[in-house]
């Protein structure tokens, strides 16, 4: 769990595939995402600025259409955690051009390129503002690919897609088109070569920016409604532990919620390589990655599953060998669950 919560900053840039760099403002921060040179969907990592602290260029063509909302991030931090509040176009942001001949944007975000030239787009949310160096050129320059208009396709599904509010109970369909679209994501981004990693972005189908806000209304819901994070208003409490040397036994004081629950498989769907297990699983079940520390020696892997209803939480006790987690044995000491900062607040327990 202590792994998975410290990862969840760079959520988003994991399903990007691209590294990212993470600036913290006090309270709350805004990233800004640039295309990718060719399919502009393998983002080119997470920046406030390009080089030498000049705005982001982002290159688009005369006629397209994109909410510019998508490729802000803004985040909050506390204590531990930085957690993603959402996009510019989730949130109440404000846009403006400084071309309007060139580029106009509404209030909702709705960017429309007009004519060939050069605008400085700001998104502000709140305190915080960044900027976009707009280079909008002749419709037809730009490289394209055969696949763009597959890519332009799943991103119209996408956005069509986008609900007015994430439940647990349309949860798991959001997330299977999120899926479909990242599988047509992935193919077409095997053919693009360019990073961008110097701050300039080629937005070749800058309508795939819904991926963005889709999956972080996604991740948002998720994170402030399972248990088994710091975030959420009801988060799990521990009764008590038992252990075995292949098997530990956690009792929980109250079972969780239908929607605790649906929403505690949802996040392990979105986040953790357990996606497929909680996705295809049985409805009752959900399984989860969860830190085992000895007192002395490396932190041990273990797999936690736990029926709906159930106030109990098993775990089997994995470890790495020749590349896959495989089930071990705890020897004889005393553990803790997690880090005292997570939902388990690290839970002692020993095995005799």
């Amino acid at each position: 769990m202590e792994n998975m919560k410290k990862r969840l900053a760079v959520f988003l840039c994991i399903l990007f595939i691209l590294p990212s760099i993470l600036s913290v403002l006090p309270k709350t921060s805004v990233e800004v995402q640039a295309g990718n040179r060719y399919s502009a969907i393998a983002l080119a990592g997470l920046f406030t600025s390009a080089m030498g602290g000049k705005p982001p260029i982002i290159w688009v063509e005369e006629g397209q259409e994109f909410y510019i909302g998508d490729y802000v991030q803004l985040y909050s931090n506390d204590k531990y955690y930085t957690h993603l509040l959402g996009t510019a176009s989730m949130l109440k942001a404000s846009y403006s051009s400084s071309q309007k001949s060139v580029a106009e944007v509404n209030g909702k975000g709705l960017l429309k390129t007009k004519s060939e030239g050069s605008s400085m787009v700001k998104v502000k949310y709140k305190t915080c503002t960044t900027t976009f160096d707009l280079r909008v050129e002749k419709k037809g320059s730009l490289k394209h690919k055969a696949s763009d208009a597959k890519l332009a396709e799943a991103a119209d599904i996408i956005d069509k897609a986008i609900p007015s509010k994430v439940t647990a109970s349309n949860g798991f369909d959001l997330i299977k088109k999120l899926k479909a679209y990242q599988a047509v994501r992935d193919e077409v981004s095997s053919e693009s070569l360019s990073t961008g990693s110097n701050g300039v972005g080629v937005l070749v189908v800058p309508q795939t920016g819904r991926f963005n806000t889709f999956s972080a209304m996604l991740s948002v819901y998720a994170e402030k409604n399972s248990p088994l994070t710091t975030t959420s208003a009801k988060v799990l409490k521990i009764r008590s532990v038992k252990a075995r040397a292949k098997t530990v036994t956690v009792k929980l004081k109250k079972a969780p919620t239908t929607e605790q629950f649906l929403s505690m498989k949802m996040y392990y769907a979105i986040y953790s390589t357990l996606e497929k297990k909680n996705i295809s699983a049985a409805k009752n079940k959900v399984y989860f990655p969860i830190t085992i520390i000895p007192e002395k020696g490396m932190y041990i892997s273990g797999l936690a599953c736990m029926t709906k209803g159930s106030k109990t939480i098993t775990i089997t006790p994995r470890q790495y060998r020749n590349g896959k987690l495989v089930n071990m044995k705890l020897k004889k000491g005393t553990y803790r669950i997690g880090m005292k900062y997570d939902w388990t607040k690290g839970k002692k327990f020993k095995v005799k």
